[in-house]
């Protein structure tokens, strides 16, 4: 039937439609799509009424690789359930309050290979510590906190890593 072929869905996209979508509403899609390699749960410029209680339902997706997330209620307790997620290659938590703090926990993604921290209060502290991420090899940090001094010492550490920051 439909809703069995349902647990196979892959890719998730809910755009501009997540805007209205709760920590409820996230742990029913974790419930319905158990296989999921792609979620989405909002648009780029406006943030869902998501908040970290989301993640310990979204961290039980092991399958999942790429990740966004935006909504001003998530901030740095995200960090602690995603860095379970081993298969994530994608992590964008852009449009969110998180500062950095407690981002270690994230050097246990083996796989990441991508985060997206635009529109956030990301600052150069964090930085230091993402130069750790071996395996990372693209960051965007448009619209923080980021100082340019910093983002020299992350290209000067990191030269392999891209780095989007806008001046």
């Amino acid at each position: 039937t439909g809703m069995e072929n349902s647990k196979n869905l892959k890719h998730l996209s809910l755009g501009d439609n997540g805007s209205n979508l709760n920590d409820e509403g996230v742990a029913a899609i974790v419930d319905s799509f158990p296989n999921l390699e792609e979620l989405v749960l909002g648009g780029w410029d406006q943030g869902a009424e998501i908040s970290n209680l989301s993640f310990p339902y979204i961290s039980t997706l092991k399958r999942l690789r790429r990740l966004h997330v935006p909504g001003k209620k998530i901030d740095d307790g995200a960090f602690e359930p995603l860095a379970e997620m081993e298969s994530l290659e994608l992590l964008s938590l852009g449009g969110t309050s998180v500062t950095g703090e407690g981002i270690e926990a994230l050097d246990a993604l083996e796989n990441l290979k991508e985060l997206g921290f635009w529109d956030t209060r990301l600052t150069d502290a964090a930085l230091e510590v993402i130069a750790e991420f071996d395996s990372l090899q693209e960051i965007n940090l448009n619209q923080t906190a980021v100082t340019s001094e910093g983002v020299t010492k992350l290209r000067a550490s990191r030269p392999d890593l891209h780095v989007r920051k806008d001046s």
